[in-house]
């Protein structure tokens, strides 16, 4: 499959909003957490410039990218060990994946990638996965594993899609001692001109999560990045899928129905986290990159 060109701060956006850790990236690079962070943040170097990756580092950080999406495949969890219990209410847990969960957080922020995948707050999380004392200590459902399975699978499809290209208008060379060219904004206002290009780029989303866009118009646009790859919504505990996507899941599983909105048209299906995990694994197999985005905005 042909790789999808970035930017480094494309690759910075999509790097913060998956939780994924840059001192994991750093140490398979051979460079330091600092350098790495100093690089993608832009901070000004001791001549003033703002300070980018060299075409040397850019390789690195490449080969990086594929080792990280070959680990985060394999931090996939396996639900129903020997360990599965039902509880009074007829919930089943497995707390044998509190250690392998808890391996992810090598990879990708543990507090933050719950919270945004299973809604568990800091309380729940301590409670699930560090405190034995807790009556919640391992209450692991297949759900929440099917879950973080989906994410990992499609960060380790996204991660794997990317090749990082210098920005010819940046300070990147072939050299990593080489020096920047100053600009004179930077020689004006070092900290002035920092704080403005940060609080731009902590504004950059991509454009298919504007939840204020209808879900083909979101999907339209993805698809204008990545030509016949599935964009899924979140909702629910579920994901729901639309247009072509919608009927690819459900030619791939028929227990996941179509419908069809008489008045306007619009084609979804809704698919389960148990669905998911299928799903998942034929979409893989096609090569077809996942990308999951929520299907409405927060209040």
């Amino acid at each position: 499959m042909e790789k999808v060109k970035i930017s480094q701060d494309t690759l910075y956006q999509y790097i913060m909003d998956h939780n994924i850790k840059l001192v994991r990236i750093a140490e398979i690079m051979g460079v330091s957490e600092a350098s790495v962070n100093s690089c993608f943040r832009h901070h000004n170097d001791v001549h003033g410039n703002p300070r980018s990756f060299t075409r040397y580092n850019i390789r690195k950080l490449n080969v990086a990218l594929e080792q990280m999406a070959d680990e985060l495949r394999g931090c996939m969890l396996t639900f129903g060990s020997d360990r599965t219990f039902t509880n009074m209410r007829g919930s089943t847990y497995d707390p044998a994946l509190i250690e392998p969960i808890k391996r992810i957080g090598n990879l990708l922020n543990l507090t933050a990638l719950v919270s945004r995948v299973l809604g568990w707050n800091q309380n729940k999380k301590e409670n699930t996965l560090v405190s034995p004392s807790s009556k919640n200590y391992g209450n692991i459902s297949k759900a929440d594993a099917d879950r973080i399975n989906a994410e990992l699978l499609a960060v380790a499809g996204v991660l794997s899609s990317y090749e990082v290209v210098p920005d010819e208008s940046s300070s990147s060379s072939s050299s990593s001692e080489s020096p920047s060219v100053k600009t004179p904004e930077t020689k004006k206002d070092k900290k002035g001109t920092r704080k403005r290009m940060e609080d731009t780029f902590a504004s950059q989303a991509y454009p298919w999560e504007d939840t204020s866009l209808s879900l083909p118009e979101r999907r339209r646009l993805y698809r204008e990045q990545f030509p016949g790859d599935v964009l899924l919504f979140r909702v629910n505990g579920g994901y729901t899928a639309e247009g072509d996507d919608a009927l690819l899941v459900h030619e791939i599983d028929r227990s996941i129905e179509i419908y069809t909105n008489v008045e306007t048209g619009l084609v979804t299906s809704y698919i389960d986290s148990e669905q998911m995990s299928n799903i998942l694994t034929r979409l893989s197999a096609q090569e077809k990159r996942v990308m999951f985005t929520d299907m409405y905005g927060c209040e």
